[in-house]
């Protein structure tokens, strides 16, 4: 408290350095738990779009590449086990079906 002229005027210094301390500490947990979260989430969206589309239309490929180097050579129609895995209703497994029996 000071004094001048008969005004007086009022200092408060508050320590804030702990809180602060602890806000940046808690700042740098949530941003590790946001790339942890997002690169768990990209590696299982990856995993899916593999299994659900990539595979699939690699089975197709292989397929039709075998259909064409020797188109009467051994029956391609597929067996159940060959689209094993694979969702009936998927479009991927209706176009690989639909290519086993254009062959047979």
């Amino acid at each position: 408290i000071s004094s001048e002229d008969d005004e007086f005027s009022m200092t408060a210094i508050f320590d804030i350095q702990e809180r602060a301390n602890e806000e940046a500490v808690l700042g740098i947990l949530l941003t590790t738990f946001v790339i942890v979260l997002l690169a768990v989430g990209t590696m299982t969206f990856s995993r899916d779009v593999n299994n659900l589309v990539i595979l699939p239309i690699e089975k197709m490929v292989q397929l039709v590449r075998e259909i064409s180097a020797n188109p009467l050579g051994k029956n391609f129609s597929l067996s159940a086990d060959d689209i094993k895995g694979s969702d009936d209703g998927m479009e991927t497994t209706v176009l690989l079906r639909t290519i086993s029996k254009i062959a047979a």
